[in-house]
């Protein structure tokens, strides 16, 4: 081999590793356990540090940018878009949990005026809606615990081991990890994605599912900052027969070119605040420029 040709070898050799994968697109659904069934539910597009995640139901991006540690939601149907921080989601959820109090020791207050009967059916009536509140969503991460089995599985030609997922002592059902080796992730993009689940693990702690469901919280990593190639939850049916009652699988990654603009907002679309006067100078009670979208 001439040594001439030795520096455009080893060009090649970089251009063709791990280097080359500079962005990185996931995209998960409700599908089978092949991973190839299904419609995708969401996708992520990871990119300089940035992350934006796009819902399949609407024409939403929730933008994250590491460098900044600051998110925005740009509803692209209604041009509009909101930043997202910890103050703010408190000041949203604060109004959401008091009208739900209200409406639940209003309608107790009612029931008391109720036959007895009526009060223990509308009693386990209520019960169980809230339980099914409770239940939408994703559980944070950090309420679960993940067990490998030491099984593996290939999903989209990717090794994944096999982990028994509790919540508490109670066992809630079963989770294909792999290593983001395995799926190309360069490591500039795995560190936006674990800040990007750190921010929003802090944003929405102590919301209940539904409510972190719809503030960004997404299972991406798993505590042990490993790619969720699906998980599932499992219960028990009234006959005794085990059935899944939430799956949701990693359907496809690639690591192509992502556009700049899954992680802008249009300069013509309205700025939104999910209140008007910041928290500090809220409790301060010194009187600042209001700065809501009129």
């Amino acid at each position: 081999m001439r040594l001439g040709f030795l520096p455009i070898l080893v060009v090649n050799l970089v251009l063709s590793g791990p280097v080359g994968h500079a962005d990185t697109t996931l995209v998960f659904g409700l599908a089978g356990s092949d991973g190839k069934a299904g419609a995708p539910s969401h996708q992520i597009h990871v990119k300089g540090g940035k992350v934006s995640v796009a819902n399949a139901a609407d024409k939403r991006l929730l933008v994250f940018d590491a460098a900044k540690e600051s998110a925005m939601v740009v509803d692209h149907a209604a041009k509009q878009v909101t930043e997202l921080n910890r103050d703010s989601v408190e000041f949203l959820t604060e109004g959401i949990l008091e009208a739900r109090r209200r409406f639940l020791s209003d309608l107790e207050d009612r029931l008391r005026s109720e036959p007895k009967e009526d009060r223990e059916r509308l009693r386990d009536l209520m019960d169980r809606l809230h339980r099914a509140t409770e239940e939408q969503g994703f559980p944070s991460r950090f309420d679960l615990t993940f067990e490998l089995t030491g099984k593996s599985e290939s999903r989209l030609g990717v090794s994944a081991g096999i982990a028994e997922v509790s919540e508490g002592n109670i066992k809630w059902g079963t989770a294909a990890l792999a290593d983001p080796e395995g799926l190309r992730i360069s490591s500039e993009d795995l560190a936006a994605l674990k800040s990007f689940q750190n921010f929003f693990d802090e944003l929405t702690k102590g919301l209940p599912g539904n409510l972190r469901a719809q503030f960004g919280e997404v299972l991406i990593l798993s505590p042990e900052d490993q790619i969720f190639m699906s998980i599932e939850k499992s219960a028990t049916t009234a006959n005794g027969e085990v059935a899944t009652t939430f799956q949701m699988n990693l359907l496809h990654f690639d690591h192509d070119e992502v556009e700049d603009g899954w992680f802008e907002a249009p300069a013509d679309f309205q700025r939104m605040s999910l209140y008007p006067v910041p928290k500090a100078e809220r409790e301060g009670g010194t009187k600042a420029e209001d700065t809501s979208v009129k």
